[in-house]
């Protein structure tokens, strides 16, 4: 990355860890993290505030962050592993579900986020639902994008 970055994502480190990319929604940004910044800023800065509610949230993340897959899903992917096991037919999924539906899961492999990002992956049956499609068909718009560039 080059010293033109104009946009920093402060974000917790669980949130980035599978990243594979520079980009964060589509833009190159730097990317901190909320561990980093504790541990550069913590005995250095007059007004400790700030760092003592990142500390409290860091110690609270896992009861912070998101239980797991709503009750429509059998469980959470990330992207990246729901690609690999579809393409090596290993994937015990036939459906999966994005917020905003595939519009939003086509802006995510356009965006380059689709890797890391988690999605909601089901066995078998669509729900009833706008944001639920086939993995066949978001494996197929990434393997397009591969292909193009």
């Amino acid at each position: 990355m080059g010293d033109d970055i104009i946009q920093v994502a402060l974000v917790p480190k669980a949130f980035v860890a599978n990243r594979q990319s520079d980009k964060w929604h589509g833009e190159e940004v730097r990317v901190v993290t909320w561990e980093e910044l504790v541990s550069t800023y913590k005995y250095g800065c007059k007004e400790s505030y700030f760092i003592e509610v990142l500390e409290k949230a860091l110690a609270s993340f896992a009861d912070l962050r998101g239980k797991g897959p709503r009750s429509d899903a059998d469980a959470l992917l990330t992207g990246r592993k729901i690609f690999d096991e579809f393409c090596n037919s290993s994937c015990k999924y036939t459906t999966m579900g994005r917020q905003s539906g595939w519009r939003q899961a086509l802006q995510d492999v356009i965006r380059d986020d689709w890797s890391w990002r988690e999605y909601q992956v089901r066995r078998s049956g669509t729900p009833n639902k706008k944001n639920w499609f086939p993995i066949s068909d978001f494996v197929d718009e990434i393997r397009k994008m591969k292909d193009n560039g």
